[in-house]
């Protein structure tokens, strides 16, 4: 069968040839007056399609999936105007898909899946504002696909069918994703899965009220909540299985991605497998967990796991080391922290331990261990290090920990800060109270530009108050309980905020003189002070209305500082019950007892400690 002569039939409309051995479309062209060409489903022996198609010009529908074609598709498919339908699916057909096309503004249906095309969604496939099917899945091959960015296709406003699945997209799905749709209170079928789609399910969805959406097999980190209460999306199972019903968490996978009936839960993987992503049609052995996997067990053995207070799962061969007792992971994949605080450990802790690639948050407080600093410089992402209550009694080495901004050393047997300390530039929290440090207090604090709180209370720091006037992060510090002489620099926190929520502890001190004016800068400040020998409070800081929790506006200067010849339990005034009493031996503002000395230390010092923490709880309770 071929086509010669075909041109004298005028009146020629439609030509349906569906399966009937044709090996040529030699001659088709002459046809002008065909509206409709179906030659699906034969064998063109790997011929290209013919120039002389594309002058059809009244052609609204062009059928010719399944047929042997190969060769790319024509710019002058541009010429095809009138076309409604247009069907070129399982061919060998190579290429990109030609800018042109975005001519064929009537085009309702358009059908390339399963070909050989590769490059970019072209752009102006959002000019077909009529299309109600866009299929361009590549399941079948290996060679080729559609790669590049996800088009929103946010102007097509009547599609009802949209399939790339088995391409290679890559980035997130456009926040503006079908954001003109006309179809949200219909059915829409969106077919994403197995491509390198990333990120979240973007919230903008929700406005579609019977979506069916595919987007298993990517690397899709997260759905937006709102979209787990759509009850009518994927056909009524996200009201049985809430957001498993479009996709498995991280760390489960399923056959298909996601749950669509009790039969077929979202699974979680074996011990050393991985799901790293949401919609995991399978899990895979990760060599690096096997790696993670045995550290842990090292770290186990080490610190006598066996006796250990919460040991739940640990060491079991079946068991995820994500979900053993105290170890969690990122993305379900690699141990990102270990928190095992209280637990019993006894141990030098193992160095390889500072071995896991992503561990951010160790904290072992409250153990007798032992730690080495030497091998940190392997924990590249550690950012919070708790080790208060250890019996630590050296810091050298932790230097190497560059990414710390979170370092609690607390209750230990310290007895100096080494200048090497200075190096952790990114650290936010510093905790080093209740230890053994003498000196004066480290004039490199005030390098550590990132830092906000400083706690190095109890102790035995001496010498006069460091300034901190360059911290300009810093909010919060704590030096009570210590041996620091000298007045109150006017400069204290001179470049911090003036306008956030500052605390300053200098209570059980030697500092001596005025409580500066220049403190007037900050509007809203917790200011401790009480047992040093201070004489006078600037007397623009007594109208400070929002200090010490608005303690300075219900009571005046008594609500910083007791007078000289007072005492009160917490050296300040804090409610109408509790005024500052007369005391006619103490010589300085803010005293706690009534003595004739004013710096309270040792044992004194704990026990005044102990019925200031009861005070405060009866205020609190009243």
């Amino acid at each position: 069968l071929n086509f010669e002569g075909i041109g004298l039939a005028k009146r020629l409309d439609v030509l349906n040839l569906n399966t009937t051995g044709i090996t040529s479309l030699q001659g088709i062209g002459d046809a002008r007056g065909l509206s409709l060409l179906n030659l699906q489903n034969n064998n063109f022996q790997g011929r290209t399609i013919p120039n002389e198609v594309y002058n059809i010009y009244g052609l609204e529908a062009l059928l010719l999936s399944g047929s042997g074609l190969t060769g790319s598709i024509s710019r002058q498919v541009g010429y095809l105007t009138s076309l409604r339908n247009l069907q070129l699916s399982n061919n060998e057909i190579s290429g990109s898909i030609p800018r042109e096309i975005g001519r064929l503004k009537n085009l309702n249906i358009l059908d390339l899946s399963e070909n050989d095309i590769t490059g970019t969604l072209p752009t102006t496939l959002n000019q077909l504002t009529n299309l109600v099917e866009l299929r361009l899945s590549c399941f079948t091959r290996k060679n080729g696909c559609i790669n590049g960015p996800l088009l929103d296709f946010s102007e097509l406003s009547h599609l009802e069918m949209l399939t790339l699945g088995g391409n290679n997209i890559i980035g997130s799905i456009p926040s503006t994703f079908l954001q003109s749709s006309s179809k949200t209170g219909t059915e829409v079928q969106v077919i994403l899965t197995s491509n390198r789609l990333t990120g979240t399910v973007p919230a903008l969805l929700s406005n579609f009220n019977q979506l069916i959406i595919d987007i298993t097999d990517n690397s899709i980190e997260a759905v937006s909540p709102k979209l787990c209460s759509k009850n009518d999306w994927m056909s009524g199972k996200v009201r049985s299985y809430g957001c498993d019903a479009i996709l498995c968490p991280i760390g489960t996978y399923n056959l298909h991605g996601k749950q669509s009936s009790d039969a077929q839960p979202c699974l979680p993987c074996s011990s050393l497998k991985v799901a790293e992503f949401m919609g995991s049609v399978q899990c895979s052995i990760d060599p690096a967990k096997t790696v993670e996997r045995s550290i842990l067990e090292s770290f186990y053995n080490s610190c006598g796991g066996s006796r250990w207070h919460k040991n739940r799962n640990w060491m079991s061969s079946d068991v995820d080391i994500c979900e053993w007792e105290g170890v969690s992971c990122r993305r379900g994949k690699s141990v990102d922290s270990l928190l095992l605080g209280a637990n019993n450990l006894a141990c030098t802790i193992p160095p390889e331990v500072f071995l896991l690639p992503s561990l951010e948050w160790l904290w072992l407080y409250s153990n007798p261990i032992q730690v080495q600093f030497s091998a940190v410089s392997n924990a590249t992402n550690l950012k919070s290090l708790i080790l208060d209550s250890t019996g630590l009694t050296s810091l050298d080495g932790i230097e190497n920990i560059k990414s710390l901004t979170e370092l609690d050393v607390r209750f230990n047997k310290l007895t100096t800060l080494p200048q090497e300390l200075a190096q952790l530039t990114k650290l936010e929290s510093f905790s080093c109270s209740d230890n053994e440090i003498t000196g004066t207090i480290p004039s490199w604090l005030e390098d550590l530009k990132n830092l906000r709180k400083l706690r190095m209370g109890s102790n035995h720091l001496s010498g006069p108050l460091l300034p901190f006037s360059k911290s300009s992060q810093l909010m919060s510090i704590d030096l009570s309980y210590n041996m620091i002489t000298g007045t109150i620099p006017n400069a204290l926190l001179k470049s911090s905020s003036k306008v956030a929520e500052v605390y300053i502890d200098l209570s059980n001190n030697e500092l001596s003189g005025t409580v500066p004016s220049s403190l007037s800068r900050f509007s809203d400040l917790t200011l401790y002070l009480r047992n040093n020998r201070l004489t006078q409070v600037a007397p623009d800081l007594c109208t400070m209305e929002s200090w010490n929790g608005g303690d300075v506006r219900n009571f005046g200067c008594d609500g910083i500082l007791c007078p000289v010849g007072t005492y009160n339990i917490l050296g300040r005034q804090t409610n109408q019950s509790s005024p500052c009493e007369i005391c006619d031996k103490n010589k300085f503002r803010g005293s706690s007892v009534c003595s004739s000395g004013n710096y309270i230390n040792g044992w004194n010092a704990i026990m005044i400690s102990i019925s200031i923490g009861t005070a405060l709880l009866l205020c609190l309770q009243s």
